[in-house]
Order: C-alpha cells, then sequence, then structure tokens
C-alpha cells in the first residue's frame, strides 16, 4: 500500500502571550501583537488554504513517523513581520518522530507573501498559531 500525506486545513488559532497592547502614540517596531489584537488581520491573497496547500507539496512525511504510524498536527507559531514575511517559526506541540521538523521546515519553504496586520494605521508584527496535519492513508 502507498502511503500518501494529506493535510487538513484546521482554522488559525490566536495566541496571545508575548504581546502588549499601545495606543497609537506608543506603536513600537520591535512589539509583537496577538491575532486578536491587530486593527487588520494578517492574509494571503488566496486565502490561507493556499498555505496548506503549498506546505502540503512541499512537506515530506518522516519515515519513522510513518513506520510507526504516527498521526496527529504539529501547531506551529510563527510571525508575519510588517513585510508580510513568515518569521520565527517555532513548533508549540508536536508529536516527534521527526514530524515537528519536517513541519517547520515545510512551513519555510512555502515562502508565501502576506499582507501584513495592520495596527493604527501602521504595519505591525503579528504572532499566529496554525496546526499542521499529518495523516497517513492508504
Amino acid at each position: 500500500m502507498k502511503t500518501r500525506l494529506t493535510i487538513f486545513s484546521i482554522a488559525i488559532c490566536s495566541l496571545a502571550f508575548g504581546a502588549s497592547k499601545y495606543e497609537c502614540s506608543h506603536l513600537k517596531t520591535d512589539t509583537i501583537y496577538s491575532y486578536d489584537e491587530v486593527d487588520t488581520k494578517p492574509t494571503l491573497e488566496k486565502g490561507v488554504e493556499s498555505l496548506y496547500r503549498k506546505w502540503n507539496s512541499v512537506a515530506k512525511y518522516p519515515s519513522e513517523a510513518r513506520r510507526n504510524g504516527i498521526e496527529g498536527s504539529v501547531f506551529i507559531s510563527f510571525i508575519i513581520n510588517e513585510n508580510g514575511e513568515i518569521v520565527e517559526p517555532k513548533v508549540l506541540q508536536g508529536l516527534g518522530y521527526g514530524c515537528d521538523e519536517a513541519a517547520v521546515e515545510a512551513l519555510k519553504k512555502t515562502k508565501l507573501k502576506w499582507t501584513p496586520g495592520t495596527k493604527s494605521g501602521k504595519n505591525v508584527k503579528v504572532k499566529m498559531v496554525m496546526p499542521f496535519a499529518f495523516r497517513l492513508t492508504s
């Protein structure tokens, strides 16, 4: 039987820790805002589905995970910076067996350009959390 990697889209989660609230006059370039704190959320022109499609095309199911029947989701936090780039991807909740590293590596390879989030009319850094699912099918 041939094993395939299937990715299921799951809604974007937000992560509120580590972000500070500032009024317009106090906006700082080093501040990282949570998804819920910004006036305009970061977006992809073709929607978040385009991220999952691209991720699915570059993700490799780790052989160790396949051998051990490992399935589930890896939750990755990352920042969409003021230029709309993904930076600082980190595993928040992983599966092990090589899936965590594979998920982060595939996210880095997507290289999709985001429209940055804004606060008080300025582009700002926004912390995002998204799940990336590993599913074995035959």
